[in-house]
This record gives structure tokens, C-alpha cells and sequence, in this order.
């Protein structure tokens, strides 16, 4: 038999875990974006190709060449605020600056004279049904409750 106490107890630790669950949560769902960003939205250019390759449109995904830029791709630190808990996805760094103008579109180059349309690799793969991130949070809350209420089905008062 389990006291109201105890039950009480139980309680608070689940309070007091849930945030956990929800950051384990959405950082399991953002590692799962973060790798389909770099093998769906992202593709391989043969390195035995054309010294220049022709650009790839815009509805296809990103050619890789270097692989820079993918390996800038990474989670931000995710923060726990009053009512939130923010975390994302980023790239680019002091070295690869084209991050941004490949996701959203932009002008690049000598006066800013190419202009690069967008082919967003970030966005569909955060967005993607296969990263489910609100499900990986419920799994994650659905394993502290279990882990919280084992052996407290009945309370005496």
C-alpha cells in the first residue's frame, strides 16, 4: 500500500522531472532532423564531375561538395525559460557564411551580383512527418510518468 504521502512524493518528482523529459525529448527529435537534414535535404556531388557544376534547381536538394557546410549543422543549446523551452537547429559558422543564403535565398559573391535562390535544407527536415518531434516529447513524458507512478496504483488516506 502505498500512503498519500508517498503518492505526494511521487508527484513532486514527476514536476520536477518533466522538464527533463520534454529537453530529452526534443533533443532525441532534433538529432533525428539534424541527420535527415544532411542525407535527404543534402546531396553528394561526385567529385569526378565538371570543374564547375551546373547549379541544382531550387525544388531539388542542396549539393554538397566539400561538405562544409554539413558539417556545421548542429543543435543549438536548448534553454529552459518561464513558460518555454527553445531549442533548434543551426548552421554555419565564421567560416562557412553561405549558410543562410542557401536556406532563405539571397545575393552572393563580388558586389553581391549571383543571386542564389533558396533550397532550404533545415526547415523541410525539422517540418519532415518522418521527425515527429512532439512525439519523441511524449515518449519521453510517457517514460518518466511510468517510471514516476510504478508501485503507486492506490493511495490511502
Amino acid at each position: 500500500m502505498v500512503t498519500a504521502q508517498a503518492a505526494a512524493a511521487a508527484l513532486r518528482n514527476y514536476r520536477e522531472g518533466l522538464p527533463v523529459a520534454i529537453v530529452r525529448g526534443l533533443r532525441r527529435g532534433l538529432r533525428k532532423a539534424e541527420a535527415l537534414s544532411k542525407t535527404r535535404y543534402m546531396q553528394r556531388k561526385d567529385s569526378r564531375g565538371p570543374r564547375i557544376d551546373p547549379p541544382n534547381p531550387p525544388p531539388g536538394p542542396l549539393g554538397i561538395r566539400k561538405g562544409n557546410l554539413a558539417r556545421t549543422v548542429k543543435i543549438t543549446e536548448i534553454r529552459i525559460e518561464r513558460r518555454a523551452i527553445i531549442g533548434g537547429l543551426r548552421a554555419g559558422n565564421s567560416q562557412v557564411r553561405y549558410a543562410g543564403v542557401h536556406e532563405f535565398g539571397g545575393n552572393a559573391g563580388r558586389m553581391r551580383r549571383v543571386r542564389i535562390f533558396a533550397r532550404p535544407y533545415l526547415t523541410p527536415a525539422l517540418l519532415d512527418p518522418d521527425v515527429d518531434i512532439e512525439d519523441e516529447v511524449r515518449k519521453e513524458i510517457r517514460r518518466l510518468a511510468m517510471a514516476t507512478l510504478r508501485g503507486v496504483a492506490r493511495v490511502n488516506l
